[in-house]
């Protein structure tokens, strides 16, 4: 990578710049490096990169986190027009994100639905359920023919359809594998997303795709819900959660939004035996499914969907968001810092 810099009009690459790392490009392919990165930076003026590869020369976009540094200016589409408060950055972010979702259930397949009416077109799904009746209150789309498909692949065809009545271009990659033991090349193709939703509903998955996140330096977030009831079954709090984590700023596993311990129980469903039979006796893995309804998973999906273009579009980044709908009650964390002086195994922190 070459990084320099430019005097004050001069706010793209020269010809000077051109012969010179054509010159550059041409020796570190003799020497078996094939990519070179050059990046300019003007005074006063937004930076410029491109990158050579086999002699040809292609415009790379910056950002910083899901900001574009520098958007295109793309011609908005009448179906997206409405949400042009976010600016030309969303316009544009949405057409090059890519956009893992991990868990395409009753939250995963409602933020897919929103992430494609917002213009994102770059989708990959990881899910290895079927759609069963309790999913029919929550799935948006779905009906009694939709029984015994994989989520994955209703997903996906809900995504294209939406994607083409909106006037982009889907590309949709959906893979029917639990992520935590889909095989190295799906684990890959995740790896290298932009954005990584990790939506399922046990905390191992959710490692593994936080884990995945930073080793690729992709943004995490994720999702949840949680009706909370009392001994007498009565519903004590209503909650929706959306939580991110980027590499040097906010790692979950470090403050304690995700239990390492929990993961390591979960893992026990995958070898079975005294240990899953014990665990689940003893009342650590419940015997029936958490109650979910589509008006909360709503919530989450539209919050999670709404702190995405909020960090495309520029306008900050939270940690945690959190809303009890039975109270009331909101917490709202732009930063939150470690509270664990042990080192931590997936931030590395």
């Amino acid at each position: 990578m070459h990084l320099h810099s430019h005097p004050q009009g001069v706010e793209n690459f020269s010809a000077y710049d051109d012969q010179h790392e054509g010159l550059l490009h041409q020796w570190l392919q003799n020497q078996g490096q094939p990519l070179f990165i050059s990046l300019v930076q003007a005074l006063d003026a937004q930076p410029k990169a491109r990158l050579w590869l086999n002699g040809h020369i292609h415009p790379l976009p910056l950002r910083l986190g899901l900001q574009m540094v520098m958007p295109e200016s793309t011609p908005a589409l009448p179906a997206l027009s409405r949400q042009d408060a976010f600016g030309s950055g969303l316009r544009n972010a949405a057409q090059h994100l890519q956009i893992g979702i991990v868990g395409v259930g009753g939250i995963g397949m409602l933020a897919a639905e929103q992430l494609a009416r917002a213009g994102f077109c770059h989708f990959v799904l990881i899910d290895h359920d079927r759609i069963e009746p309790s999913n029919l209150n929550r799935l948006p789309g779905c009906t009694t023919q939709d029984l015994g498909r994989f989520k994955v692949k209703v997903a996906k065809s809900q995504i294209q359809r939406i994607c083409r009545s909106v006037g982009t271009q889907p590309k949709v990659h959906a893979f029917v594998h639990d992520i935590y033991t889909a095989p190295n090349p799906v684990k890959n193709v995740l790896r290298q997303c932009d954005v990584i939703l990790a939506l399922t509903d046990n905390e191992l998955s959710r490692i593994t795709c936080l884990d995945l996140a930073f080793d690729g330096g992709a943004e995490f977030l994720m999702a949840g819900v949680d009706i909370r009831l009392n001994q007498d079954g009565h519903i004590q709090g209503l909650f929706a959660e959306v939580s991110g984590a980027e590499a040097g700023r906010y790692c979950p596993l470090c403050t304690g939004r995700l239990d390492s311990g929990q993961a390591s129980l979960d893992a026990r469903r995958y070898v079975g035996g005294e240990v899953w039979d014990k665990a689940q006796s003893d009342g650590y893995i419940k015997g029936i499914p958490d109650p979910s309804v589509m008006s909360l998973n709503a919530m989450a999906a539209g919050a999670l969907v709404l702190e995405i273009q909020r960090r495309v579009a520029g306008l900050g980044v939270r940690d945690l968001w959190q809303m009890d709908y039975q109270h009331g009650t909101v917490l709202s964390y732009e930063n939150i810092e470690r509270v664990i002086e042990d080192d931590c195994s997936v931030c590395r922190a």
